[in-house]
C-alpha cells in the first residue's frame, strides 16, 4: 500500500470512530462547554496534569495540540488563560466537530 493510500485509509477510519465518539457523548461536550468553569480536566484522576498545567502561565499565549480530536483538550486548555489555540488532527470530521464546538460553520 502505497504511503498516500496509508494516509487516506487512516483518514477515513478516524472519521468513522468520530462518529462514534460523537454519538457515545451524546453532546455533553456542546452543554458542558457552554459553561466557562468547564474543562474536561476536572476529573480525579486528572489531578496531577491539573496542578502541572497550572504552574504553565498560558495567560496571552497561543498554544497547540496536535491531535486534537474534537477538541476537548485544547479548549480545557484555552481555559487556563491562552489567548488563541490551533488544533491539528487528520480527521475531517474531529475538526468538524471542535468548530461545532465553537459554535462555526464551514
Amino acid at each position: 500500500m502505497s504511503e498516500k493510500n496509508l494516509f487516506e485509509s487512516n483518514r477515513t477510519a478516524w472519521n468513522q470512530a468520530t462518529a462514534y465518539h460523537q454519538k457515545a457523548r451524546n453532546h455533553s461536550l456542546h452543554i458542558g462547554f457552554q459553561d466557562p468553569e468547564f474543562s474536561t480536566l476536572k476529573k480525579e484522576r486528572d489531578s496531577v496534569v491539573r496542578e502541572r498545567l497550572r504552574q504553565i502561565d498560558f495567560s496571552g499565549k497561543t498554544i497547540s495540540h496536535i491531535p486534537c480530536n474534537n477538541g476537548r483538550e485544547l479548549l480545557s486548555l484555552m481555559r487556563l488563560g491562552a489567548k488563541e489555540g490551533v488544533g491539528f488532527d487528520i480527521s475531517d470530521a474531529a475538526i468538524q466537530r471542535l468548530k461545532n464546538l465553537l459554535g462555526l460553520q464551514s
